[in-house]
């Protein structure tokens, strides 16, 4: 199967992000976006985010049309909440989608041939590799938390406590990692002037030329309004 190139996926978020904001474009038409990511997703071997990516998109849609089976102010409040839901999981569903079935290497790569100064790329590779380490910490922490008895009702007795408890071991942890991650950016050579030989062989292909087609199309929508 053909990978799609970095800079077409970028491309499909911002699409993504204008079609299931604008107003005039239907629900029904925004649940396209989370749909077709939810597709991507299973391709590229992540079956379970695709079916919660799915599952959720079919809750917020239940919520949103509660109010036409049954009428009332809950429900209205309810359907209210499921409409920006929806919306909001259709724009995020993209994101996802590039960011767990694109490989980071590529779209570092895809970066560097855009021509961005380095000062723009290295942060972004830093952010991308310390984030997932970060949200492991965090459960650490809250894992020890909860083995010395720190939970519930406990935590809000205690709130300023608990935020140290949590804190104070998340930083330290954060502190621990970026000396790690430092240490790797400079055995890469990033930072330097030298570009880094690509391993992947990036270029136009034909499945980006009809990605490309369909997001000029949906921007032809956007914009007549």
């Amino acid at each position: 199967m053909q990978r799609i190139d970095p800079r077409t996926g970028m491309a499909v978020v911002l699409t993504a992000n204008a079609w299931a904001w604008m107003s005039h474009v239907p629900l029904w038409a925004a649940t396209v976006i989370p749909l077709l990511a939810a597709v991507g997703l299973a391709v590229a071997g992540y079956s379970s985010v695709a079916r919660w990516l799915l599952g959720a998109t079919f809750a917020a849609l239940v919520l949103t049309y509660l109010p036409f089976l049954a009428p009332n102010l809950l429900t209205h409040a309810a359907g209210a909440v499921g409409y920006w839901t929806t919306r909001m999981i259709a724009a995020c569903s993209s994101t996802i989608w590039f960011v767990l079935a694109l490989r980071f290497a590529d779209v570092l790569e895809s970066l560097y041939q855009l021509r961005l100064p380095s000062a723009a790329i290295i942060p972004l590779a830093v952010l991308y590799r310390f984030l997932p380490i970060a949200c492991v910490e965090i459960q650490t922490v809250w894992r020890a938390m909860t083995l010395r008895g720190y939970t519930g009702w406990q935590l809000l007795q205690h709130p300023v406590a608990s935020a140290e408890r949590v804190a104070v071991p998340t930083l330290a942890a954060a502190a621990r990692t970026s000396d790690a991650l430092a240490a790797s950016a400079l055995l890469r050579g990033m930072g330097t002037a030298t570009r880094p030989t690509a391993l992947s062989d990036l270029r136009f292909r034909p499945v980006d030329a009809a990605v490309l087609a369909l997001c000029a199309l949906a921007w032809v929508v956007i914009l007549r309004g």
